[in-house]
């Protein structure tokens, strides 16, 4: 899944962010915290420089509860609502009104989009 990635500088991508995040879920769940120990060891450094760290601390603390506050809780989970929510906005946003494709001038072989003449 994640690999040696722990080993490479430079904060995660968002495939691998993910990727962690579902992989320290998972082992939670099923109570491996020898797994979750270990993935806390290679992986707290990229924490602080990712896109949800609050989701991470959260996912990487385990079923214990011992490494989570009720504040990163109740802020990932708001973060997730909030988000959650701007996505069904635009959804219905773009189904109201599709995106404006050009502005309807015809484009003359001998000039760009913007006006500009041609080079050749």
């Amino acid at each position: 899944m994640l690999g040696d990635r722990w080993k490479l500088a430079g904060p995660l991508g968002p495939d691998d962010e993910a990727k962690l995040l579902r992989a320290a879920i998972a082992m939670s769940l099923n109570g491996d915290e020898a797994g979750l120990a270990r993935m806390r060891q290679h992986y707290e450094g990229f924490v602080a420089q990712a896109r949800s760290p609050e989701a991470l601390r959260v996912a990487l603390s385990g079923m214990d509860g011992a490494q989570i506050t009720s504040s990163d809780f109740a802020k990932t989970t708001a973060e997730n609502d909030t988000f959650a929510s701007w996505v069904q906005l635009m959804k219905d946003r773009f189904r109201q009104s599709p995106a404006p494709v050009g502005d309807g001038r015809a484009v003359k072989p001998t000039q760009t989009a913007s006006g500009a003449p041609t080079k050749g």
